[in-house]
């Protein structure tokens, strides 16, 4: 090579890459001199590429002047693995190679690729003339292109000074075997030369064309950071959450409407008579009372007076006669109307809500007289009753017994407070504490028609006593052991002063430090007795108060007497002395154990959601339960949550949360 090329070797690697600028090679940034000499010279090629003897062998005519005749290029001559080298007779004019495009030859792939036609690839129409045969006759492609068996010295007639190394070709595949042929040229000049614009379509590039650079990061604005509990509450198709501490009554909220008196009263002789068909007319239903104003005038009076004869019917008690009280003198001249509706429409709501809670799938609508529905003297008589009869329902499932069979063929008929004002002849006043303690429940049997009063506590519907034995499962065999009613204790609490002005929760005993009062954490019953405290905040103290209540020992409030340091020792398993003597002046003491402190009160989940809302969660310094927030009665626990038969009668998840 030193011997063919001396001015190359004389040259440095700068110059060459200079060189191969010039006739515009690429591919040789990273090449070393010796690479860039065989670049340049092209002396790299296959072992079968065609390299003429001499260069005095070729015509002396110039290469446009020489006529050609191109025939038809066979499939077997286009799919060679040799390239096929055509040099002309100028010393300038530079070499052409056709190359077969699945060699994997990185420096045959210089000059710039085309792409042949699939369907006339095999009829190639070279403009430029080729060079010609020896003979002086026209050559053809196949005469010019060896074939596979031929040697390349027979055809050149001259050995090649290095051969280049052999070079596998690729298996062919019927994808590839279909592949057009590509034409490759070393330079531009030879590129011009061979045109085959009847063939070629758009010239292919190597890489792929480059795509514009696309962020990672998302191009939206982000979203505003939300509070998870504020998603899960208005996500709960359900409804929003239930603020009140009771489930079973709900109160109208309104106030009672004012009476509104009658415009143009009919004559003073006529008005005893009117008086008197109004209390006729008052058995009519509303659509015969409507007929009935457009009789006469008097008549249409008598229809409102009629409203005065309903309520004293339908409606008897304290707050009729409350509402009454100012308006004595002028009865005969207003119009009690609105107030009538104001009082059927408590009713109703009353018993619509009642049927939709669990205690309708149990008793139905016989366990609550008509009378009690009406709430007489004060609607707090409506709760405590249903409270009863929650606290009833709760110890049926629990003991496993079949008593609520025979608790719901009874009818409740009455609840009064047992602390209340009286006469002199033992009635009741208008005085009415709806804020006591115990009360007095009043059931009738359907079958016997007998009475059983029951003591109760109002907060949570627990029997301390009864007046009658009539039912065996009321309480314990030691009830009424004093005066036929009561315990000695809780009868001696109920004469005390200490009744007429305290409550009963100031009579519970805890053991602990002043961390907690009446076994409520104070650090959080603080801002919840404050005047200004919200109505969640007072529902919250409401239902922890009946928690401490529901959860106070056993003998607390029926069954033997025993204080409070002998409550403390059997619910930690020390056994008491027993003497066998009974105390000579007992006093009601309601002991909490130490497990049942309230640290706080929940009407949601851990994640926001509402809870069912006969339902509330206990957050106690051991461990969360669940309960009923009418009666303040254990229905699961953190562990285990919601007890199965407590999820089917109330219609709720594991977690508490209400199945829409």
């Amino acid at each position: 090579m030193s011997s063919t090329h001396p001015n190359l070797n004389s040259l440095n690697v700068a110059a060459l890459k200079a060189l191969c600028k010039e006739n515009g090679l690429s591919g040789y940034s990273k090449l070393s001199k010796q690479a860039l000499i065989e670049k340049i010279t092209g002396v790299v090629k296959a072992p079968n590429d065609l390299v003429p003897p001499n260069p005095a062998d070729a015509p002396k005519a110039p290469l446009e002047s020489t006529p050609i005749s191109t025939g038809q290029v066979s499939k077997h001559n286009l799919k060679r693995k040799t390239p096929l080298t055509l040099e002309s007779n100028s010393k300038s004019a530079k070499k052409v190679k056709l190359l077969d495009p699945k060699s994997s030859d990185p420096e045959a792939l210089v000059g710039s690729s085309v792409n042949a036609d699939k369907t006339t690839g095999s009829n190639l129409d070279l403009s430029a003339p080729l060079r010609s045969a020896p003979d002086g006759s026209a050559g053809t492609a196949s005469s010019q292109i060896p074939t596979p068996g031929e040697s390349h010295f027979a055809q050149t007639g001259t050995n090649p000074q290095k051969p280049a190394p052999i070079r596998k070709p690729l298996p062919a595949t019927p994808s590839n075997s279909k592949a057009p042929q590509f034409l490759f040229s070393s330079t531009n000049t030879t590129r011009d030369r061979l045109k085959v614009s009847e063939i070629v379509q758009r010239p292919t590039p190597l890489l792929p064309p480059s795509k514009p650079f696309v962020k990672m990061l998302p191009s939206k604005p982000p979203r505003p950071a939300q509070n998870m509990v504020a998603v899960q509450l208005t996500t709960n198709s359900c409804g929003d959450m239930n603020t009140s501490s009771s489930y079973l009554a709900r109160r109208l909220l309104s106030e009672p409407p004012e009476p509104r008196k009658l415009p143009l009263p009919p004559k003073i002789s006529q008005r005893s008579q009117t008086t008197k068909l109004s209390v006729i007319l008052s058995y009519l239903d509303d659509r015969s009372l409507e007929q009935c104003t457009s009789v006469c005038k008097s008549w249409r009076y008598a229809v409102y007076l009629s409203a005065q004869n309903i309520l004293k019917r339908y409606y008897p008690g304290i707050r009729l006669t409350t509402y009454l009280e100012p308006f004595k003198t002028s009865l005969s001249q207003l119009d009690l109307w609105p107030y009538l509706r104001y009082r059927r429409d408590e009713v109703k709501e009353a018993q619509e809500t009642f049927a939709g809670s669990y205690l309708h799938s149990v008793f139905g609508l016989a366990p609550i007289s008509p009378r009690l529905w009406c709430c007489g003297d004060s609607p707090t008589q409506l709760e405590v009753a249903l409270r009863f009869l929650a606290a009833r329902t709760w110890l049926a499932i629990n003991v496993g017994d079949q008593r609520v069979v025979k608790w719901t063929q009874t009818t409740i008929i009455d609840a009064q407070p047992v602390a209340h004002t009286r006469d002199g002849a033992g009635r009741n006043t208008s005085s009415f504490s709806s804020d006591a303690d115990i009360w007095r429940i009043t059931t009738r049997s359907g079958d016997k028609q007998s009475l059983v009063v029951y003591h109760v506590l109002g907060e949570t519907g627990e029997i301390i006593g009864q007046i009658q034995d009539d039912d065996p499962f009321a309480a314990g065999p030691s009830v009424g052991r004093a005066r036929g009613e009561l315990r000695l204790d809780w009868d001696n609490l109920l004469a005390s002063s200490f009744f007429q002005g305290g409550r009963i929760l100031e009579r519970t005993r805890w053991s602990g430090t002043d961390e907690y009062q009446n076994g409520i954490s104070r650090h959080w019953l603080k801002p919840r007795s404050l005047q200004n405290a919200s109505e969640l905040q007072k529902a919250e103290k409401k239902v922890a108060e009946r928690y401490i209540l529901a959860s106070v020992a056993g003998n607390s409030l029926s069954g033997r007497y025993q204080t409070a340091t002998e409550l403390a020792r059997e619910f930690n398993g020390v056994p008491s002395a027993d003497t066998g003597l009974a105390a000579k002046n007992p006093h009601a003491t309601l002991y909490v154990p130490e497990f049942h402190f309230v640290e706080s009160v929940h009407f949601t989940t851990g994640r926001g959601q509402p809870l069912h809302p006969a339902l509330a969660v206990i957050q106690t310094p051991f461990r969360e339960v669940f309960i009923l927030r009418d009666t303040g009665s254990e229905v699961g626990t953190e562990e285990e949550g919601v007890r199965f038969v407590w999820m089917e009668l109330l219609g709720c998840d594991v977690k508490g949360v209400a199945r829409c």
